[in-house]
């Protein structure tokens, strides 16, 4: 038997995806799945792992997303910078100690001594910070990696220079680019990947009038974008969420799509190692779509889209040629569905 959503829940999940489509356009042109993969970080309280060339708006999108919230300020949405040496005191705050060595010339004597700076540097997270933005994810030094990704399943950044409990985080937005294109790649291992709820593969999913505006130079109008939920409003999604189950007619034929993807996903990328957590991540996502897609029931459909989101994340991340990734989303998630 299907589960229905509470009425009024479902008409504020509606309201909200349909405005959220229609405002992330004035930021992005095109890229729906992006838009709905972040739709759903935001309800699930999660993260997407956007991957892509350049130029494709990943992190135009993501640095804007706080534009769609009636209360996150720009302050409170922050951008992890590009940093292969970024440390953990500079992301929580506190006294940076270095020593300069110098050679000093006294008595007609060079003599070497050294000097001790302390600098205090202000946190770039807060108990403040709803949203998180990690550009060039594989660029970060893997344990600031680790820390930024403990955030959406524990709420609290761990570090070994201090801890932040984060009360008012609403999602995190990860990008990378093609690992053969960067400089400093640290790689995303399966534990990594995997704590992406939902991906996108951006880049593709233009219109030929998208297009046509771009070379016209004719950039979305990030001035006229206009908030569309509150975070009252997500809570209450959320709880929805928590609170409904799949139907139980097809469940052997679900698990056994969900097994057909690890399978695939296992071998065609052999550092990827799934062994359970894309069950519940599938069946999470597929419950969020079920708010959005105006039936108001967790349909196949949803469940299918779930697959795909989820299988999104870990070929973007381990896909080196990115511009075949699409189409071996399509052609894998095809053989997925032909195991039903």
């Amino acid at each position: 038997m299907a589960i229905e959503i509470p009425v009024d829940t479902y008409q504020l999940g509606a309201n909200f995806y349909e405005g959220w489509m229609e405002q992330s356009h004035n930021i992005i042109y095109g890229e729906n799945e992006y838009i709905t993969a972040a739709a759903v970080a935001a309800v699930g309280r999660s993260a997407v792992l956007a991957s892509g060339s350049p130029g494709g708006g990943k992190t135009l999108y993501a640095v804007n997303l706080y534009r769609l919230f009636e209360d996150v300020s720009r302050e409170e949405s922050v951008n992890i910078p590009i940093d292969p040496y970024l440390t953990a005191k500079e992301l929580v705050g506190g006294t940076i100690s270095s020593t300069r060595y110098l050679q000093v010339e006294q008595d007609g004597r060079i003599t070497d001594s050294k000097e001790k700076r302390e600098t205090i540097v202000d946190p770039m997270i807060t108990p403040q910070t709803k949203l998180i933005v990690g550009d060039e994810a594989t660029r970060m030094p893997s344990e600031i990696r680790n820390a930024l990704l403990s955030i959406p399943e524990e709420h609290v950044l761990r570090t070994t220079s201090g801890t932040v409990e984060l009360p008012e985080f609403q999602s995190m937005v990860s990008t990378m680019n093609p690992a053969e294109m960067q400089d400093a790649t640290v790689p995303m291992g399966s534990a990594d990947v995997s704590r992406h709820m939902v991906g996108a593969i951006v880049g593709n999913d233009r219109t030929m009038e998208d297009e046509i505006k771009l070379q016209d130079g004719i950039l979305p109008d990030l001035n006229s974008v206009k908030p569309v939920v509150s975070i009252r409003q997500l809570v209450l999604m959320r709880k929805t969420v928590d609170t409904m189950r799949l139907p139980k007619n097809n469940a052997e034929s679900r698990v056994t799509r969900v097994r057909k993807a690890e399978q695939l996903l296992n071998e065609n990328y052999p550092r990827i190692s799934e062994k359970g957590r894309m069950h519940q991540q599938v069946g999470r996502i597929a419950r969020i779509l079920a708010i959005f897609d105006g039936t108001g029931i967790v349909s196949e459909k949803a469940f299918n889209q779930g697959i795909r989101f989820a299988m999104a994340s870990r070929i973007g991340a381990m896909e080196r040629n990115i511009d075949e990734a699409p189409s071996i989303l399509n052609e894998l998630h095809t053989q997925v569905m032909a195991a039903a």
